[in-house]
């Protein structure tokens, strides 16, 4: 969804005046996509040493996006779960700072999107304009379509029978979660069909819990949970 607007955005703003578009894509598995200071990394003359602190590259940031002389700005901040906590946390607060003053938000505009985290899902709510994609007819459609695939494709290879059964269930526990459903595809792949009920009611639900399952395979040399964990990273 953030690459689409990222794309259209980009396409659409080539061809007007006054409007700008930044983005980042946060990525855990870099360590230039994964800290607050990455996020708001822009050019500076005095060099790299300004890009250690979080306080001094925000502080141009702000600077930069409310200067009413270079017209609108919007922000696409990406995956921001996939920030290390400590700089999700500080990039929450200043986000909460920043929009508490009117002067800010005038010509500038921020999209956040996360895994519904509840350290984010509770620094976001004093912004009206938040939603839960999961909660939306659409995206709800999208999990049936996903889990219908990702289902045929493992009915083809296992022999599913009880294949609905196998459905509902990956439903109620996803969460509206798409990566839950990918993971739990996974661990399913491993197993016989007429095992496939019984291996799906011992996961948790949500992914958060899921992750946990997964972490304490890792440490008892669970190899599956080794392999499904590189899958949830990839």
């Amino acid at each position: 969804m953030a690459l689409y607007l990222t794309n259209k955005l980009t396409e659409v703003f080539a061809q007007t005046n006054g409007k700008t578009l930044v983005y980042f894509f946060c990525d855990l598995n870099f360590k230039k996509r994964k800290t607050a200071t990455s996020v708001k990394y822009i050019h500076d003359e005095r060099g790299p040493k300004l890009f250690t602190s979080f306080d001094a590259v925000w502080s141009m940031f702000i600077k930069a996006a409310g200067d009413e002389r270079t017209g609108f700005k919007f922000c696409i901040i990406d995956a921001l779960d996939e920030c290390d906590a400590k700089s999700r946390v500080t990039l929450l607060q200043q986000l909460e700072e920043a929009f508490s003053s009117s002067e800010t938000v005038k010509n500038f505009r921020v999209l956040v999107t996360s895994r519904p985290y509840p350290e984010v899902g509770n620094a976001l709510n004093q912004f009206a304009a938040k939603a839960e994609l999961a909660r939306f007819p659409q995206a709800k459609q999208d999990i049936d379509y996903y889990l219908d695939e990702k289902v045929a494709q493992l009915a083809k290879r296992n022999n599913y029978i009880a294949t609905q059964q196998v459905k509902n269930i990956l439903r109620d526990k996803a969460q509206g979660t798409f990566l839950w459903i990918r993971l739990a595809c996974g661990e399913l792949a491993k197993v016989a069909s007429k095992d496939a009920v019984k291996c799906l009611q011992c996961l948790p639900e949500g992914l958060e819990a899921l992750y946990g399952t997964i972490l304490e395979g890792m440490e008892t040399g669970n190899t599956h949970s080794r392999e499904a964990m590189t899958l949830a990273l990839d």
